[in-house]
């Protein structure tokens, strides 16, 4: 009878840690989710997703999106085709042309924005994505391909803030999806 009790209580036992422990496929259950990610430049904010991996338990219902780095297009390349600044146009205006070739030398299509680093008067840098000023814009660029770019910005000058020189510093193509 003691070992009918004991057989019974082991039983119970082994029964109650089967139901309380999770399998190992459990554990090791993975999802893929689009996740929203947010980075500023230039004072503005830039979104875009991509598929991440996340436990199955996860509770992504509320996929609110989270900081994140730039996404740059890797092997990008430019080249400057006009360049033009002229502080002064008449009646204190001032202008600001030019035309960029954009490359994309990738076996894929790239979708989102140049980023530009300027410096004005010959030391303040600031960054910009033009988005305002395009003439043509190069929001696609297919693979193996280039896009012209343009920017043309004609304004009053500020007597606080007035240009002598604008360069451009750098060039980068960000693979996000729109700015706010």
């Amino acid at each position: 009878m003691k070992i009918l009790k004991s057989l019974q209580l082991l039983l119970m036992m082994a029964i109650f840690f089967m139901n309380c422990s999770s399998s190992q496929e459990e554990q090791d259950c993975i999802k893929e989710i689009n996740q929203d990610f947010i980075v500023g430049f230039g004072g503005k904010a830039y979104y875009y997703t991509e598929i991440i991996e996340v436990p199955c338990d996860e509770d992504n219902q509320q996929n609110q999106p989270v900081e994140g780095e730039i996404p740059l297009l890797e092997n990008f390349e430019y080249n400057v085709l006009k360049f033009e600044f002229n502080p002064d146009i008449g009646n204190n205006t001032s202008r600001l042309y030019f035309e960029i070739e954009l490359k994309n030398p990738n076996n894929f299509e790239a979708k989102g924005i140049p980023l530009f680093t300027m410096r004005s008067n010959g030391n303040l840098n600031f960054e910009t994505d033009y988005k305002a000023y395009l003439k043509k814009s190069c929001s696609t660029i297919a693979s193996n391909s280039s896009c012209i770019l343009i920017v043309e910005i004609e304004g009053n000058n500020s007597v606080n803030t007035p240009n002598d020189s604008i360069e451009l510093v750098d060039l980068k193509y960000a693979l996000v999806r729109s700015s706010r």
